[in-house]
């Protein structure tokens, strides 16, 4: 995969070479220059990515895995609204709402670097923008029975089971878990940064985490192998169909029930903020609002108790 990457870029490169040689030597002649649309966007993304040095590049990697994955060899005449659309529904469906935005943002900012080179003449994502607020959860919550049901089914690949339900209990992301080694692991505690902000974690494993690590191995051995994102949440989707819930699960879904199920449990709001690796409670607060729906669903869903007719006072006497 990383040799078809290289070679796209030296594509590119070979690609932005000839264009700019012809520019030069075709100055004041009426000769035809090379098409850019047939430039490789995939591999333009990629390059611009190595090339970022800045803070947040690691925004934009996982901006350009979640292209990629979509679109591994996409050129720059395909680049239309219709492509931004379908990356935008992605990340909704694949991420909480502010990383879609972050990554959505990272897109458009590549897209503004081909115009500013000439290579797009605009951008096709001006008016595709990824709505909505940060302190909800749009991603559905699997309760402790639910991960019960899960880990009582069978699935196509119990590596990928696993490191779900290891998820589940920990926290931790796609990213994470398949950086993931057993020197992470000392003492039933899990020490890690997260992929995402560097943030430090330290976790004390309970009995279910402690079963799904498996037998232990080499200190810089991986303790999961995965496949690709897109292809473990295919799995996953399976899994969560036989295991016969009705709910759409990604991955991702695995780090919203582990915060959920820890309130839900009596867990402080600044405690849950440091198990998931927040810099401040305010990216926590949007599972305290889902848990309050689910308290106040729980007040509307009591049984109605109304009269159903009218009440009048008994007729009896009265004794001395």
């Amino acid at each position: 995969k990383d040799k078809l990457h290289d070679k796209d870029v030296e594509e590119f490169v070979k690609a932005l070479r000839a264009q700019r040689e012809y520019e030069l030597m075709t100055q004041g002649h009426n000769i035809p220059k090379i098409k850019k649309d047939k430039i490789n966007f995939t591999a333009y993304f990629k390059k611009y990515v190595d090339n970022y040095t800045k803070a947040s590049q690691r925004k934009y990697i996982a901006s350009y895995n979640a292209f990629e994955t979509l679109y591994p060899r996409l050129k720059i005449g395909e680049l239309d609204k219709n492509v931004c659309i379908s990356f935008k529904e992605y990340l909704v469906k694949e991420y909480e709402n502010q990383t879609a935005k972050s990554y959505f943002a990272a897109f458009k900012a590549v897209i503004n670097n081909a115009i500013d080179k000439k290579i797009l003449t605009h951008s096709p994502a001006t008016k595709v923008i990824i709505k909505g607020t940060t302190d909800q959860i749009h991603k559905q919550i699997l309760t402790a029975a639910e991960l019960q049901k899960i880990a009582n089914t069978w699935c196509g690949s119990n590596e990928i089971k696993r490191a779900f339900l290891f998820a589940c209990n920990t926290g931790l992301g796609y990213a994470e878990i398949i950086q993931l080694k057993w020197k992470h692991i000392e003492n039933q505690h899990l020490k890690y940064k997260r992929a995402k902000n560097d943030e430090p974690l330290s976790i004390s494993l309970n009995k279910t985490a402690l079963y799904f690590l498996g037998d232990r191995k080499n200190q810089n051995d991986n303790i999961f192998t995965l496949p690709s994102a897109n292809g473990t949440n295919k799995t996953i989707k399976s899994l969560i169909k036989r295991a016969k819930i009705d709910k759409h699960i990604t991955f991702y879904c695995a780090r919203h029930s582990f915060a959920c199920n820890l309130l839900l449990n009596g867990a402080q709001l600044i405690a849950v903020s440091k198990l998931m690796g927040h810099t401040t409670t305010k990216p926590t607060l949007k599972y305290l609002n889902y848990i309050e729906s689910l308290n106040q669903e729980a007040v509307n869903n009591l049984p109605e108790t109304i009269p159903t007719k009218e009440i009048k006072e008994p007729n009896h006497k009265v004794h001395n």
